[in-house]
């Protein structure tokens, strides 16, 4: 008798066991879920993000440009048309450089191409 009320006990414990496993792994794989779906959002976010810093400096690069324009038409207002034999070409060549507007996809291709040599 004493080893049927043994095992009795033992049955009903595993069983307690049984179901406190599937409770804290119900538990685990829930809380896995919302960590993997908070990341997303996060990744998400963090693209936009991404997204509106590259307009942004694409904006400013452009009023930046158009600045260099108008104080480059200045100074060569100022200094006469053409540079006289002191003239200094490489600042023009620089102001001309700078000047040209730059190419989103040409950029966009440059990271695509360093990315996947990583």
């Amino acid at each position: 008798m004493g080893m049927a009320q043994g095992t009795a006990g033992a049955m009903r414990t595993n069983r307690l066991f049984f179901w406190l496993q599937g409770i804290v792994s119900s538990n685990a794989f829930l809380l896995t879920i919302a960590v993997l779906t908070r990341q997303t959002r996060m990744a998400k976010l963090a693209a936009h993000r991404a997204h509106l810093d590259l307009q942004i400096n694409l904006l400013t690069e452009q009023k930046v440009s158009m600045i260099l324009t108008v104080l480059d038409r200045l100074q060569r207002e100022l200094r006469g048309d053409e540079p006289g034999p002191g003239g200094d070409q490489t600042s023009d060549a620089r102001v001309a450089e700078m000047t040209t507007p730059t190419n989103p996809d040409a950029i966009f291709n440059a990271i695509k191409v360093k990315n996947n040599d990583h």
